[in-house]
């Protein structure tokens, strides 16, 4: 068990990290940052997927505010001058 637990943390967390920094490389760091807004919405598919979470009206509600902030967030606007 250590052994599975040591692969996957190294290649886990060393994929995780070749992405990111690609990711990074792509579309710059202030837009990669919004990546770590969307792991809740991953982390509520996978238990209502994975572990039969019950899925509440709440739940959804709280991940449509952050998939809309993330968005709003992510929108590239020019500078207005002041």
């Amino acid at each position: 068990m250590p052994a599975a637990l040591l692969v996957l943390g190294v290649v886990r967390t060393g994929g995780t990290l070749v992405l990111f920094y690609t990711l990074i490389s792509h579309v710059g760091p202030a837009h990669a940052a919004l990546a770590f807004y969307l792991s809740p919405a991953f982390a509520v598919v996978l238990g209502v997927v994975l572990s039969q979470e019950r899925l509440t009206f709440s739940t959804v509600v709280g991940l449509a505010a952050i998939v809309i902030g993330a968005a709003l967030a992510g929108r590239s606007q020019e500078p207005t001058a002041l």
